[in-house]
């Protein structure tokens, strides 16, 4: 019969060892970020996006971090941008990662799964155009960018058959904001219509949204700016029944650069812009209605 110091020599190690795996899977869990985002490009590019503010809220994170896949093999990411409050993104070097791997162990145990081909080619803004002088400044802003090689612009005169007017050179891999703009110097009289398409490395493309606008003299009349020259802010009122249609509101400077956009539901056919935080100087105002675009000119003193 086994005695109780014998019972006690066998059972103490195992309790001793559960005990350590636990505290050790809990001060783990504990130090790895809760919400991780993984994805492997085609390409093996590998790109994270966790918060790693050490401490949490910090805005301190390392400019690096180190991931290693199912098989070991190690590939170094750096950080794109600033640390700041919430997610940072760390990107490795094309070709350098393994797009087949399950999972991935980053910070030394922290192990999340990966994902192929999550992250959009780029994350388009604002796309609108600019009337001055019968020209057309087309603008667009993106917020990321993968691989992006370049633009098109394409035109048409009915909505249907585009033909490229244009090309804009892309940022490549970033994920910090870019503004771009394309200016057609001969616009067709009437209607014309913009598409905006973007083109990887590696020939894949995408369209995005059609953009409408008329040169017909009436659409710059239809709108009115007052007061004008201003200050604070500026109201538009626009002739023409357009009450409960959604608008978009823009305002450039004369250089077609996006300094402010405003969108809301119009109750009637007024709508105000605030102008509290432009310098003085002289901007163009655009107001994007259903397929109607209405422009004007604005002096801020």
């Amino acid at each position: 019969m086994m005695n109780y110091s014998t019972l006690n020599s066998m059972v103490k190690p195992i309790l001793l060892l559960a005990i350590s795996q636990f505290l050790f899977i809990q001060i783990t869990s504990a130090q790895c970020p809760p919400s991780v985002s993984v994805t492997c490009i085609p390409g093996g590019q590998l790109v994270v996006t966790a918060e790693l503010d050490s401490p949490p809220g910090s805005n301190t994170c390392p400019a690096s971090i180190t991931a290693v896949d199912d098989t070991g093999n190690a590939t170094t990411l750096t950080r794109v941008g600033s640390c700041a409050a919430g997610d940072d993104t760390y990107l490795g070097p094309v070709g350098s990662f393994d797009c087949n791997s399950a999972t991935i162990d980053i910070l030394g145990g922290c192990v999340y799964p990966i994902t192929g081909g999550g992250l959009l080619p780029i994350e388009l803004g604002n796309f609108a155009a600019i009337i001055d002088k019968g020209k057309v400044t087309l603008t667009w802003v993106t917020y990321s960018e993968l691989d992006n090689d370049y633009f098109t612009i394409e035109r048409s005169s009915d909505g249907i058959h585009f033909k490229a007017i244009g090309e804009e050179s892309g940022a490549g891999t970033t994920f910090e904001e870019q503004q771009y703009s394309f200016t057609d110097e001969r616009p067709i009289n009437g209607v014309n219509y913009y598409r905006l398409s973007q083109t990887d490395f590696d020939g894949a493309s995408e369209s995005f949204n059609v953009l409408s606008v008329s040169l017909k003299s009436s659409g710059n009349d239809a709108l009115e700016l007052f007061p004008n020259p201003t200050k604070d802010f500026v109201n538009l009122t626009f002739s023409g029944v357009i009450s409960g249609k959604q608008a978009t509101l823009n305002l450039f400077d004369l250089n077609g650069k996006l300094l402010k956009s405003q969108e809301l539901s119009l109750e009637s056919s007024y709508a105000r812009l605030g102008l509290e935080d432009i310098p003085q100087g002289m901007y163009i105002v655009t107001a994007q209605v259903g397929r109607q675009l209405f422009h004007k000119k604005l002096s801020v003193h």
